[in-house]
């Protein structure tokens, strides 16, 4: 019997066995690189959700800052229409933007 050993015969068969795995991997490696860019992408863009108790706080904060606002619009509608229709409300605020008194006039100033 005769037991030679055939190097280029074993490394023929390790290079078919080498072949058939890189040409799986080069056929799967297109569908993991979509797979994964999908889904890194969906992890990367997705923003999480607020918890419901942070909403409920910024609606709350948000409710406050409208009533605030709209009671500061009242105020200036007023004012507008104070200016435009009441004589005397225009002249207090001319003499106090100016620091101008009346004869006899003593003005009292109040710091904020």
């Amino acid at each position: 019997m005769n037991h030679r050993f055939n190097a280029s015969h074993h490394r023929s068969e390790d290079k078919t066995q080498v072949e058939r795995l890189l040409g799986w991997f080069v056929k799967c490696q297109w569908w993991l690189l979509l797979v994964l860019g999908v889904a890194g992408g969906v992890f990367y863009y997705r923003q999480p959700l607020p918890a419901p108790t942070a909403l409920q706080a910024s609606i709350k904060k948000l409710t406050a800052e409208k009533q605030s606002l709209q009671i500061q619009h009242d105020q200036m509608v007023n004012r507008v229409d104070w200016a435009k229709n009441d004589d005397d409300y225009l002249e207090i605020i001319a003499r106090d933007r100016l620091n101008k008194q009346k004869e006899g006039e003593v003005i009292v100033r109040f710091k904020e």
